[in-house]
Formats: C-alpha cells, structure tokens, sequence
C-alpha cells in the first residue's frame, strides 16, 4: 500500500521500495500469492487456485495473478518453476507451518462447500503432495471464525506456531465476552495436538482487542494473531487498544530472539483484514535483481 499522490510525485520516501501498477479484485496479497518451496534443490512457487474466500467476493483478477507475474510481468527469478496447482483452492491466510513441515489448519476452510467439499479428510496429499515438504497436517476441527472474519476461521488469525513446539493463539477469560465460545473451542482442539514423539505442544494465550466495528457497525476481526514474521523481527498488528502492550509482551517472551514492533492496523482493519493478510514474504532468490544507480536491489522493477 502507498500513499498515492506522493507516490505519483515520485516522492515515496523509500527509495528502495519499487512499485507497480498492477489490477487486483482486493488487497489480500496472502491469499493470492503462490506458495514458496524448494524440490530437489530447485526453486518452485505453487499457484493454488483462488475464488474468493469461498465465492464470497469476485476473484477473476486475483486468480490470474501469479501466472501475469510470472510470465508477463517476470516478478520471479529466471531459476524458479511454477507449479499450476489451481485444480485446488488454497488461502496462504489457511496454513501456517513449522520448520519440522507440521502444518494447523481448519477443516471449515479446507472442507468449505464453496471450495473442495470433495475432498475427504483423511486425503491431505491431495492438498499438500509430499514434494511441498509437509510431513503433518493438523486440521482443527469445529472452529467458528471471529466475528467479521469472511474467510471462515483462516489458522492466521486463531494460531500460530511461534516455534517447532510452540504456538500462540486467541483467546479470552471472560466468558460473557462474544467470543468466548469459539476460542474455548479453539484451545481445546490445541491441546489435542501432540508432536511426533507423544508430547503437548506449549500453548501460548494471547488477548484479544476490544470489540471494533466498521462504518457500517458490522463486527472486525481485529487479532494479534496477525503478526509478520520478518527477518530478525515480529511486526504485531496493533489497534490502539489497551490490550496491545500485553500481547506485545506476550510475543515478545515467546520470540526473544526477534524485535517485537507494534505496527497500527485500525484503518487496514476496516477492510476485515490485518498485517499478515495483505502481505506475503518471498525468500531470497525468488524475486529477480536489477541495478539502478549503480546500486543492487534485492527487488524488480515492480513491486507489490
């Protein structure tokens, strides 16, 4: 996101940070986004077939934009394979993986009539081949998304993991609160995962915001649950809430070894969505380089 007449003065401010106009049905880059990984020691991204969370929104433009980036645009590095994996429909917003390669998921994302309804549970290949590197796949079960969250209860804004044996999630002590019920269900379903040898994962609560509404007074699903996971750095969505130096505390403690930056996410919010939905990381030597004043830029020409 840029703010558009600086950007069209040529005064962004960040000279390092390209740009480029490009024709999106949303902003949420995380769902649109191929997946990375590596096979074999070669680069691949995974294009993943995208409808609109569940053909709530039009998505025709979304779903185009991997293959015009890879192959009109040339976003991506000559040494990187595209995967077409569009016969399935995956939200980067619905998975979050470990470096062991165990996935969380939900089942009311993965199973959603308007997505793979024919897809049975005990296939998880189907979604995930073992080329992707996944070795376990934890679909909770009976998860209701928070209120105003339109993707039906995407893992990034219930739970992360934080590290191989470790995962934050929502939740909430008062029980007269509107999402006390969901996220006990939550926690319950967490506390049913064991690793590969037998033992508890270590649970991390996290707050949540007081309740915020659109112009129109429908529900947010403002989370902390949100964050992005940089390099050398956590960025929190935060919401100008008294809860946000608790949840930045609290992962902060859980990651000591990243800088924990709290970033405003109350306007960003009002589109139902936070920080980790409207971006996607790519790693080092995905994206192509070029030189511009006789300095290397880790970036193209376009930039999202």
């Amino acid at each position: 996101m840029v703010c558009m007449n600086r950007w069209m003065s040529g005064d962004s401010g960040h000279s390092l940070i390209p740009f480029f106009d490009f024709s999106l049905n949303d902003t949420w880059m995380r769902d649109v986004m191929p997946l990375f990984g590596m096979q074999n020691g070669e680069r691949v991204a995974y294009d993943f077939g995208f409808n609109g969370w569940g053909l709530k929104f039009a998505s025709n433009r979304d779903n185009q934009a991997v293959r015009e980036l890879f192959f009109e645009r040339k976003l991506f590095d000559s040494s990187v394979r595209y995967i077409n994996r569009l016969e399935t429909i995956l939200e980067g917003g619905a998975i979050d993986v470990n470096s062991r390669g165990e996935l969380l998921t939900t089942d009311s994302v993965l199973r959603e009539a308007n997505r793979n309804p024919s897809y049975p549970k005990e296939c998880q290949d189907l979604y995930f081949p073992e080329e992707m590197g996944v070795q376990r796949v934890f679909g909770l079960e009976g998860i209701t998304p928070m209120s105003g969250d339109d993707t039906d209860g995407h893992i990034d804004t219930l739970a992360r993991w934080v590290d191989d044996e470790t995962i934050v999630y929502c939740a909430t002590k008062n029980p007269m609160d509107e999402q006390f019920k969901k996220l006990k269900q939550l926690e319950m379903e967490l506390q049913k995962l064991r690793t590969s040898e037998g033992k508890k994962y270590r649970l991390i609560p996290l707050p949540i915001p007081s309740p915020m509404e659109d112009e129109m007074g429908e529900p947010l699903p403002a989370t902390y649950a949100n964050f992005l996971i940089v390099n050398g750095a956590v960025l929190v969505p935060i919401y100008s809430d008294p809860k946000d130096e608790e949840a930045l505390r609290i992962i902060q403690e859980a990651m000591p070894e990243y800088e924990v930056v709290g970033i405003e996410c109350s306007a960003l919010v009002q589109q139902h969505g936070s920080l980790h939905c409207i971006t996607m990381q790519v790693p080092k030597g995905f994206i192509n380089i070029y030189e511009d004043e006789g300095r290397n830029h880790t970036a193209t020409k376009w930039g999202i």
